[in-house]
């Protein structure tokens, strides 16, 4: 008895092994499309994944930028939203939902979402870069400056070449010139 069990349990750990396999690979191809320029490529290699292993939420996570970058954004929220229902402690979901606030124009909510992703990982450069542009966006200078500010110490180089450019590198080691240190 105890050994057809075993084998249950083991037939049963085979078929998630596979169905993981299977739905990695699409990850894998998308990944592969979406580094490549092909969003519509990736989006559909990401819904076969997703067909697999419906419980798995960074697939969702990866479908939903690809539909950010094709303009597909009632796509793209409706997949935050799933990832975050799946697993609330991902961080990427509430940058996505950000920056669809963002491009949205709503600025509070914008925030709101870019703030919950930094809880969950505070040295998340990127989203300090984002939060950012919607406090500039805002007119909240100051708020804007200390997140671009975190976003360059934490060695995000768009913004540490943005800092450069607009000649106060200094906020985060360079000179005076604006120059950023190599340290």
């Amino acid at each position: 008895m105890a050994f057809t069990h075993a084998l249950h349990d083991n037939r049963e750990m085979k078929k998630k092994t596979d169905k993981t396999n299977n739905s990695l690979s699409w990850l894998k191809q998308g990944t592969e499309l979406q580094e490549n320029g092909d969003m519509e490529g990736a989006i559909a290699a990401y819904t076969k994944a997703i067909r697999i292993d419906p419980d798995l939420a960074g697939l969702y996570v990866m479908r939903g930028y690809a539909c950010t970058k094709t303009g597909r954004f009632r796509q793209a929220m409706r997949d935050a939203n799933k990832a975050t229902r799946l697993d609330p402690e991902m961080t990427e979901p509430y940058f996505i939902r950000g920056v669809l606030y963002g491009e949205r124009g709503k600025y509070k909510e914008a925030i709101a979402e870019f703030t919950t992703s930094l809880k969950l990982d505070p040295k998340y450069a990127k989203v300090y870069s984002m939060r950012a542009m919607i406090y500039t966006m805002k007119g909240e200078g100051v708020l804007a400056l200390l997140d671009y500010q975190m976003a360059a110490l934490l060695g995000d180089k768009r913004t540490q070449e943005f800092l450069r450019r607009q000649g106060i590198g200094w906020l985060v080691g360079g000179t005076e010139s604006g120059s950023m240190s190599k340290n």
